[in-house]
């Protein structure tokens, strides 16, 4: 069972459909489709969108066998079986993007253009899981307290061998430049993850103290 399962049996489990979902969520009936059956990889940023329309937290959408509805709060996973979940989630993201790094015909990699916006749009997924960590971290400090070490090495794992660098290695191979607003794009989505990591790392080690 995945996380896009878990989004379903929580939606069916309310009696709504995959259209109600995503009008609740702010998002396309598609998407929540995709979501459900696994083509698509969430980022943070739309978990929590769709937790919210759920009426759950975003630690509630990562399984645990029969995981529990809401209204029972004795049975929630505790926090290092989500942040196991969450590891989990970056994986498979991790790997799909080094995949389509790797792979020589990728539509990604057509021209530097389309690679600049690659890029950005990785550094950008890892910036709002890192900006996700470090809200959860503010708003609940006990159980960021619990598994704080787990969690920084998570945080530093995705920003250090993010998937993005070696985007930044296949552009630079490439003859040609991308084209300005991509370039900024790249830029400012490169900042932001140096300052969301920093903040997480202030933020664990004041759990941690």
């Amino acid at each position: 069972m995945d996380v896009g399962k878990e989004i379903r049996r929580l939606r069916e489990a309310r009696g709504w459909s995959q259209a109600k979902l995503a009008g609740a969520s702010d998002m396309g009936t598609s998407g929540i489709s995709q979501i459900e059956t696994g083509a698509r990889n969430p980022s943070a940023a739309t978990l929590s969108k769709i937790a919210e329309a759920l009426g759950v937290e975003v630690r509630d959408l990562f399984p645990l066998g029969q995981a529990p509805l809401p209204d029972l709060e004795d049975e929630r996973p505790s926090p290092s079986v989500a942040v196991d979940g969450m590891v989990g989630l970056l994986e498979r993201w991790h790997g799909r993007r080094l995949a389509e790094v790797d792979n020589p015909a990728s539509l990604h990699f057509r021209d530097p253009t389309s690679a600049a916006l690659w890029i950005a749009d990785t550094r950008e997924e890892a910036n709002d899981f890192c900006l996700f960590l470090s809200e959860w971290g503010t708003e609940r400090p006990e159980a960021f307290r619990s598994v704080w070490d787990a969690l920084l090495v998570f945080g530093a794992g995705l920003m250090l061998d993010n998937p993005a660098d070696a985007g930044e290695t296949r552009l630079r191979k490439m003859d040609e430049r991308p084209d300005e607003l991509a370039t900024r794009r790249m830029e400012r989505a490169a900042a932001a993850s140096r300052a969301s990591m920093a903040r997480l790392q202030e933020i664990g080690e004041a759990a941690g103290g």
